[in-house]
């Protein structure tokens, strides 16, 4: 390590939005350069780990077994391209926090609806795809979607309780 930056922009480079600190212009031009851009982290299952323009995005990842460690299970692509919903719940927040509430709201629901295609609630997902590639039934993606689906149902565009 050098110190130099290494111009990847993973999911990270949104928490400062998220957190309320980065000023609404600025937050506004960051999301809508990146988070709600298709070719970079607005995918079929937003929001990716890492931009998909980089090199190294890997949709996909596989659970598979070591034969140096029987019974083991080891990711593969763990955090270089696939979608967390704890991460896309979080940038929800961010379009949010930059006044982007339409926007936030057109995102919860075409994750929910990605989720809801899959029989279980995964760990994480291929983005490309909506497919479950990590463990199912893992806690924080069910809670990241009942959050997500809070805020649509009760707070959000459908009519709901403010």
């Amino acid at each position: 390590m050098d110190g130099r930056f290494n111009d990847m922009v993973s999911l990270e480079s949104f928490l400062p939005i998220y957190a309320g600190i980065t000023p609404q212009p600025l937050a506004q031009k960051i999301c809508r350069e990146f988070l709600l851009n298709p070719d970079r982290f607005y995918t079929t299952l937003p929001f990716p780990t890492l931009d998909r323009s980089n090199e190294a995005f890997r949709s996909s990842g596989t659970l598979y077994q070591p034969p140096e460690y029987p019974g083991a299970l080891v990711q593969q692509a763990y955090w270089i391209g696939r979608t967390w919903l704890n991460y896309s719940y979080w940038m929800v927040g961010a379009l949010n926090q930059a006044g982007l509430v339409k926007e936030a709201d057109a995102a919860a629901e075409k994750i929910l609806d990605a989720v809801s295609r899959s029989e279980s609630i995964y760990e994480c997902y291929d983005p490309l795809t909506g497919t479950g590639t990590g463990h199912a039934e893992f806690p924080w993606g069910a809670a990241s979607t009942l959050a997500l689906a809070y805020r649509l149902y009760r707070q959000g565009p459908l009519g709901g309780v403010g």
